[in-house]
């Protein structure tokens, strides 16, 4: 299991009502998940820069939703990004122990 693989697998599953689409913004991949989500989908993460919200939204739905940037997984799931339509993790927010290790997974080059 790869990097990101691991870091992705560390995420609490959250019971999601998919309300938040208002919410995705500008996000900076690290390079492993820019380069992943372009070799899978032939695009990279971008915003609109007028209503700032993320250009990878199709419908109200997010277009890479397997393969989504790291601070896009920890919505609702780590205490300093709670979900404010109320949706929570199944088993309980992420630890901040863990969301370091993740973020070290993920961002170390």
């Amino acid at each position: 299991m790869n990097r990101l693989d691991r870091a992705y697998a560390m995420v609490p599953v959250i019971e999601c009502r998919g309300l938040c689409v208002d919410s995705c913004g500008p996000v900076i991949p690290s390079t492993a998940e820019a380069e992943r989500i372009a070799r899978r989908h032939h695009t990279e993460v971008d915003f609109n820069r007028t209503t700032y919200s993320c250009t990878l939204l199709k419908d109200g739905q997010c277009s890479i939703y397997a393969d989504r940037p790291l601070l896009c997984r920890l919505w609702g799931v780590v205490p300093k990004m709670p979900c404010v339509f109320g949706c929570s993790p199944i088993r309980g927010m992420m630890s901040a122990k863990d969301e370091h290790k993740a973020w070290k997974l993920v961002y170390a080059e």
